[in-house]
């Protein structure tokens, strides 16, 4: 199997080359980058995750703890429901030195610090009031802030050694707003300059971390780096303070990160580090991993490191980041079960460009693979490796299976597309002939849905937080489960049709509907001024109607006893509409809004 990956990982032109070359390790560290901003993980599962990092070659971990760690004072106000206790991070430190793994902990002290300026309190060291990224750095209440989050980290990870600390600082898209800023910024010593108010920044707070904790270097990302005058970071001696982590995660990384970028950067930092990725970094809404942009990220990172590591005193090594969301807010993205694989195979490229032989015995005893686990299966998410929080994987795949199956299904669409469009679906106005044969599929799908959902509460609740799963559930299924049980209701009220009215349709409905609100100045009329003609009828309303949809989702077994039965409404002035089945608020207020001409008021 390693002969396999070893061909299909290779550009044509290192073919060869890599069949009579040995690995070559360029790289002191090699680091996995722990995401706990979504889909924290229980301390078991966290300490399970640490053990296999440890076996499947990496150096150490970034921890970036976010609103898990359990911070006290005013900080303590903003940490996460869920947060650690300080016996369970010391719990995982010491188990970490245990295994031999440099820990890194990361803290934000620039932008993305969502978790704490998202407080209406804080409003006021926001870089931008309406947007809470980042710090107002001339903000005294938010320096005591960002320091009192640095030594309470601090404290804890250096009882367990702490030679790295890094101090964040990408994408701080808002600097010099806020008025503190601005202020400073009017001030000889800033000359009007985002950078030099950025720079002293990142130099105060790296001071914080080695006037206490002298042996620790301080990382930073490079976006503040990457453009910088090299005199103006030697003016705030920050190649003595920082070492810069140059991250980017394509494919073409001589095009973003070109060899003018590297040569300015060494000419102000002696050692430098990069971030590849491993998860999280291929689409904000990605629930399932695609290995390959990860492996071409991670052969061009290896081969960064080749070209321009002889340009600095060290090319320290490379961090994997694994990001569970793309900030704070965002949507979760690539869980970490369903990346262990992406781990475990980018591991090894980006250390030596190649799968030897050794490594890939080693990687499917550790993620407890089958024996006759092919290539094809790891590149294609189907492999049936058992390794920690496997089950949770599986839930996803068949959730995928299920969802591609009804995108895939031509003979579904085209009955949906001519026999059950949302017109349709409201007015019961279809052909039963066309539409009955899609109930069993429907009722199947989602029979199958509720036995993926039970699956997936089940597996997730064992090693992420309660919370974990819900969130997973209403971002990525609940859409899907409401559309399907939405169209076998529709095809369910069809049923129940003896008869269908002549046209207009739409019109007999539309009488009834509430009016829409439109943003004008002036009042809306009290009473209408046109009536639309309606062919008269004697049939009265349906009193059944069915409930509207909620977050919560419903089983199939009990999908049809959400309807209820509701008061005949007021007799109105003009004709009742014919009965089509009963209208729900929601699709009267749909109504309305697609054929406003249908209205009683303008």
């Amino acid at each position: 199997m390693a002969k396999i990956l070893r061909f299909l990982l290779l550009p044509p032109c290192l073919l060869l080359a890599s069949i009579i070359a040995q690995p070559y390790q360029t790289m002191e560290e090699t680091l996995v980058h722990i995401d706990m901003k979504g889909s924290a993980a229980r301390p078991t599962y966290l300490k399970q995750l640490l053990g296999l990092v440890a076996q499947l070659g990496a150096t150490g971990v970034v921890m970036e703890w976010e609103d898990m760690f359990p911070y006290t004072g005013e900080l303590g106000n903003y940490v996460n429901g869920y947060a650690y206790t300080l016996n369970e991070v010391d719990d995982v430190l010491s188990y970490a030195q245990q295994l031999g793994l440099t820990v890194i902990p990361l803290v934000q002290t620039l932008g993305h610090a969502e978790w704490v300026l998202k407080m209406e309190e804080n409003l006021q060291i926001r870089e931008d009031p309406k947007y809470p990224m980042v710090f107002c750095i001339g903000h005294e209440r938010a320096q005591t802030l960002i320091q009192a989050m640095i030594q309470q980290v601090a404290q804890v990870h250096s009882k367990y050694g702490m030679h790295f600390f890094h101090i964040g600082a990408d994408e701080a898209y808002q600097m010099g707003q806020c008025p503190e800023d601005v202020a400073l910024l009017n001030t000889s010593a800033y000359k009007n300059d985002t950078k030099r108010l950025v720079f002293d920044h990142m130099k105060r707070v790296s001071e914080i971390i080695t006037a206490k904790h002298p042996g620790t270097k301080v990382l930073a990302w490079f976006d503040e780096f990457k453009t910088a005058d090299p005199k103006l970071v030697k003016e705030y001696e920050l190649e003595d303070l920082i070492e810069p982590v140059v991250w980017k995660y394509t494919d073409n990384l001589d095009y973003y990160l070109p060899s003018g970028m590297w040569r300015n950067l060494s000419t102000m930092f002696p050692n430098v580090w990069g971030a590849s990725a491993f998860k999280g970094a291929n689409g904000a809404d990605k629930m399932d991993n695609q290995m390959a942009p990860y492996i071409a990220n991670n052969k061009e990172w290896f081969l960064q490191t080749l070209k321009h590591r002889e340009k600095f005193s060290t090319f320290r090594g490379v961090i994997l980041t694994g990001w569970s969301r793309y900030d704070h807010f965002a949507a979760l993205c690539e869980t970490m079960p369903t990346s262990m694989m992406s781990l475990a195979v980018n591991l090894q490229i980006v250390q030596n460009f190649v799968v030897t032989d050794r490594a890939a015995v080693n990687m499917m005893k550790t993620l407890k693979c089958p024996a006759d686990t092919t290539l094809d299966q790891i590149m294609q998410n189907q492999d049936k490796c058992h390794y920690p929080g496997y089950r949770v994987r599986d839930a996803i795949r068949d959730f995928l299976k299920l969802k591609v199956y009804y995108e895939n299904s031509t003979w579904i669409h085209n009955r949906e597309r001519g026999w059950l469009k949302l017109s349709q679906q409201i007015t019961a106005h279809t052909n039963p002939y066309y539409v009955d044969v899609l109930s069993k599929t429907y009722g199947k799908l989602l029979s199958s849905l509720d036995t993926v959902l039970k699956r997936l509460k089940s597996a997730m609740d064992e090693i992420f937080f309660e919370e974990t799963a819900l969130e997973f559930r209403i971002t990525y299924i609940d859409e899907f489960y409401e559309m399907i049980s939405k169209k076998l209701d529709a095809i369910d009220k069809v049923d129940r049709q003896k008869g269908w009215p002549r046209r207009p349709i739409l019109g007999r409905l539309i009488v009834e509907a509430p009016p829409v609100p439109h943003r004008t100045t002036k009042k809306p009329p009290t009473k209408p001024t046109t009536t639309t003609k309606v062919p008269p009828t004697t049939t009265k309303r349906p009193t059944t109607t069915r409930s509207p949809p909620t977050t919560t989702i419903r089983s199939q077994s009990n999908r049809k006893s959400d309807r209820k039965t509701t008061p005949s409404p007021k007799k109105d002035p003009l004709p009742t509409p014919t009965p089509l089945g009963g209208l729900t608020d929601e699709e009267k207020l749909i109504l309305r809004s697609i054929n406003p001409y249908f209205s009683r008021a303008k």
